[in-house]
């Protein structure tokens, strides 16, 4: 029983940092594949690009992540093409980020089987609008921007989408992404130390069932 209890000490200290699986595809070098998208969506040079050419006023780009709960980081690089054609008549396009939460794939849907829903930014033709997150420029290059959000989930899921508005009917718009990462934040790899006090662990469990088997 003791040696049982020691394995299960050793196991831990050393997958206490175990990884959840990430998004896939964030910098769309293998096209759309992953990604579930509405309306039009494409890709093109290995950059997702965001149409407003719907059917249903909105074109939609996502993907679920099983980030675990903990600390989570959400970034990406973004090109926004919104139209500047606001006349009095004429009112501007709209792209959104925002996050989804969910502890059921199976169940979720952007029109209502989610958890929670939190809005990131969103851009028209007048200005950035940020709720949760930093913008900074990017080094993709000239007009990019960068988006960048650490926040600490309470659930299983966390699903990335952007959206595209299409308010303006005469001009189109498009918003292009690249460099689309959402995975948990993983404790850095153990420093020498710590790594020294994990093999002794282990090699201390081992030499109390060598003892145990002896005295048998």
């Amino acid at each position: 029983m003791r040696f049982k209890f020691l394995v299960s000490t050793v196991l831990a200290f050393g997958l206490a940092s175990g990884a959840h699986a990430g998004l896939i595809n964030g910098d769309f070098e293998d096209g759309l594949n992953g990604w579930e998208t509405y309306d039009d969506v494409s890709e093109n040079g290995g950059v997702a690009i965001i149409g407003d050419n719907t059917a249903y006023v909105t074109s939609t780009l996502f993907q679920a992540s099983n980030t675990g709960t903990g600390v989570v980081n959400f970034e990406f690089d973004f090109f926004a093409g919104i139209s500047d054609d606001v006349s009095s008549v004429n009112f501007s396009d709209v792209f959104g980020s925002s996050l989804y939460f969910t502890n059921d794939l199976a169940t979720f849907d952007l029109f209502g089987g989610y958890d929670d829903v939190q809005w990131m930014f969103d851009v028209d033709a007048y200005s950035e609008n940020v709720y949760e997150g930093t913008i900074t420029d990017s080094a993709v290059g000239t007009g990019w921007r960068h988006f960048s959000f650490e926040f600490v989930s309470s659930y299983d899921y966390v699903v990335a989408v952007f959206d595209i508005f299409e308010i303006n009917g005469n001009i189109d718009s498009t918003f292009q992404i690249d460099n689309v990462s959402l995975s948990a934040v993983i404790a850095s790899v153990p420093e020498p130390s710590s790594l020294v006090l994990f093999l002794s662990l282990l090699g201390f469990a081992g030499l109390v069932r060598v003892r145990a088997l002896n005295t048998k």
